[in-house]
């Protein structure tokens, strides 16, 4: 079974960390891109849920920093098995991760999450989180297949529901 034909298993509760990019090496590592998380908070969990199957994985290895991580699953183990993974998302239980103040969320929990504007419409869902210079993005992808790129900031994004899983967004914004 392919990921693009297999069924969704990850949790409702589940929070993506990152996107796995190409192998690297020939020893099964591969790249990771951290969704505004530390990296390294990867060895404390020891073990996360892979793809939509959300396969549980135990983290073997993590180094590097910056832009992206080499990281070390248990099990893969060759340059063609990571390259497998390629575009797969890392997940946890939302529960796993450190509290947060109340007027506060991961940016990665709102991946999967439905977007609408501050009079209810409904845009769409957030379908990834790109990383600038400046602050985060949220693409969110619509119904009809367009993307709409809103940035994290405080002043756009104004309410957030996580029992829902709804965020509320000043849309367009001013200016």
């Amino acid at each position: 079974m392919n990921q693009e034909t297999a069924p969704n298993r990850i949790p409702d509760d589940a929070v993506a960390l990152g996107k796995l990019g190409r192998a690297h090496g020939l020893h099964g590592e591969i790249r990771f891109f951290p969704y505004h998380c530390e990296a390294d908070f990867l060895l404390e969990l020891g073990t996360v849920l892979l793809g939509p199957d959300a396969q549980e994985i135990r983290i073997k290895g993590l180094r590097g920093g910056g832009k992206y991580w080499i990281l070390l699953l248990e099990g893969v183990e060759s340059r063609t098995q990571a390259e497998r993974l390629q575009g797969s998302i890392l997940w946890i239980p939302e529960s796993r991760l450190p509290p947060l103040p109340p007027t506060e969320m991961y940016v990665a929990s709102v991946i999967g999450a439905e977007v609408r504007d501050e009079q209810g419409a409904r845009m769409g869902v957030v379908a990834d989180v790109m990383e600038t210079s400046e602050s985060d993005i949220l693409i969110v992808q619509g119904e009809d297949g367009s993307e709409e790129l809103i940035p994290a900031l405080r002043s756009v994004l104004t309410g957030w529901d996580a029992e829902t899983r709804v965020l509320t967004v000043r849309w367009p914004m001013d200016g």
